[in-house]
């Protein structure tokens, strides 16, 4: 059970990790972790040896490898504890019908953005759509830039992806995105525009195509729009009834 999976057991169903702390934890000191690649030799440098026995008092030993080198059983994870944010800086509308003009992209696997286009369910129940080949679809998100400072805008994430669910509620980049489909894929764009527009464009015709295509409604007009962990930055987006608009551009071909 030495894999990582979401759809079965792997080996996280017996084996939780190991946990380190830093005592006191009152005050917290930073402390580092080199994950260098091994020696010349090919000796590992940096694990931890875990030394345990069974029911017949048989020892063994086991070796648990740091670095990025050899196949191990490892995955980062994530976890943010909204409750402790400063009171005057915790979100104050959450699904309570009240539109914010703002929304944020956090990094580190943070908060997102939900993205609704209300009249995608019309257009695919439409008889009139039945046969169209979707020439362009773009999302034209502006971002929020601080006036005071002219440099801001170099210093927002460079590319935002986007992600559908299914109906059974699992995430995919669309396919525009996606770099297994090929050359397409660099057609989604997902860049600032920070010269004119200060806007993030995003292409995602090729996702428009499959929704309206698919016949068994697992793919779902519910969209998320967010940075990856490895993102070094965040983000502030209009939204909602902002002055600047995000606007959804789109242009088919009836046949």
């Amino acid at each position: 059970m030495g894999f990582m999976s979401n759809d079965e057991a792997d080996f996280r169903s017996f084996f939780k990790g190991l946990q380190f702390e830093i005592v006191p934890s009152a005050k917290p000191v930073f402390m580092s972790l080199s994950i260098a690649s091994v020696t010349s030799t090919g000796t590992p440098v940096n694990y931890f040896t875990v030394y345990t026995h069974n029911g017949y008092q048989v020892s063994e030993a086991y070796n648990f490898l740091l670095d990025a080198q050899h196949n191990s059983a490892k995955y980062n994870l994530f976890t943010h504890t909204f409750s402790d944010a400063e009171p005057d800086k915790m979100i104050q509308h959450i699904n309570d019908g009240y539109p914010d003009t703002l929304t944020y992209l956090q990094n580190m696997n943070g908060v997102y953005t939900r993205i609704d286009i209300p009249f995608l369910k019309g257009l695919k129940s439409d008889p009139n759509f039945t046969n169209v080949a979707i020439n362009k679809a773009r999302l034209i998100i502006p971002f929020v830039t601080d006036a005071t400072d002219p440099v801001y805008a170099k210093t927002i994430p460079s590319t935002v992806y986007l992600r559908y669910l299914t109906s059974k509620g699992a995430k995919y980049l669309v396919r525009d995105a996606d770099p297994n489909i090929g050359p397409g894929a660099t057609f989604y764009d997902g860049t600032p525009d920070t010269t004119t527009a200060f806007a993030y464009n995003i292409n995602i015709a090729t996702y428009l195509q499959d929704y309206l295509k698919d016949k068994t409604d697992s793919i779902t007009s519910d969209l998320e729009l967010f940075v990856p962990s490895t993102s070094g930055y965040n983000a502030v987006l209009a939204a909602n009834k902002n002055h600047r608009r995000v606007k959804f551009e789109i242009t088919y071909t009836k046949f």
